[in-house]
């Protein structure tokens, strides 16, 4: 019983020991060639013009960026495609 407590206790620490640390850089995907934080805020306008082409996929996906966008700050989004 001693011996699987403290193979568990050892797993427990490794397990925070190589957790992933708070890091505050900015998460993009692709990662840009450089970055230059600045202080300030960015504003969206009340109405929201998301253009998209032709493709039925395209579509779907500003369909979809539009509801994230619409949810949280109440503007209207508009889709063209």
């Amino acid at each position: 019983m001693k011996k699987i407590l403290l193979i568990l206790l050892f797993q427990f620490i490794g397990v925070i020991a190589f957790s992933q640390t708070g890091n505050t850089d900015i998460a993009l995907i692709p990662e840009p060639v450089s970055l230059i934080r600045n202080t300030g805020l960015f504003v969206l306008p009340s109405d929201i013009f998301i253009q998209t082409s032709d493709n039925a996929e395209a579509k779907n996906i500003g369909t979809e960026l539009g509801k994230y966008l619409t949810v949280p700050t109440g503007y209207h989004a508009i889709i063209n495609g």
